[in-house]
């Protein structure tokens, strides 16, 4: 016994670089299956986006087949969708309303005037205002609520 040595060096454990007797771990080679392992993460990746994009797609398609249905059913209540943007843009000081042809006999007696624009759908609604105007038109409000419920 040429040196002494406590309790808590004896049990301490060692240290590899102090230690004389480690043996440096050999290199792996490389996994044959990593390149194989990365295009799978890859391609789940990218099936993931596809699905994505094809669930709003679909639910884009089920909406518009689903509101095509309702509006047949009941149409779009234009008088409501006018006054609600009235409401909410009365201090943009409206002038007047456009809306589609066959929306305009819906609008009689409203308290803003009322011009036919041809290029707009049934349910649409274009509020004039002093420095432009403001569009509801029914595509709009449909991507809106799709997208509303399709991002989280």
């Amino acid at each position: 016994m040429d040196e002494f040595m406590t309790f808590a060096e004896i049990f301490a454990p060692a240290r590899l670089s102090e230690s004389p007797t480690a043996v440096p771990e050999p290199e792996r080679p490389p996994c044959p299956c990593a390149a194989t392992l990365a295009e799978l993460r890859r391609m789940r990746a990218s099936m993931s986006e596809a699905l994505e994009r094809a669930v709003t797609a679909l639910l884009t398609d089920i909406a518009a087949s689903v509101l095509a249905r309702e509006l047949r059913l009941a149409p779009a209540d234009v008088r409501c969708i006018v006054s609600q943007l009235l409401e909410q843009f009365s201090m943009e000081e409206p002038a007047c309303v456009r809306v589609c042809p066959t929306d305009a006999p819906l609008l009689e007696g409203f308290a803003l005037p009322v011009r036919v624009d041809a290029s707009l759908r049934h349910g649409d609604a274009v509020l004039e205002v002093r420095n432009g105007s403001i569009e509801s038109l029914l595509g709009m409000r449909l991507a809106s609520a799709l997208s509303a419920s399709v991002d989280p």
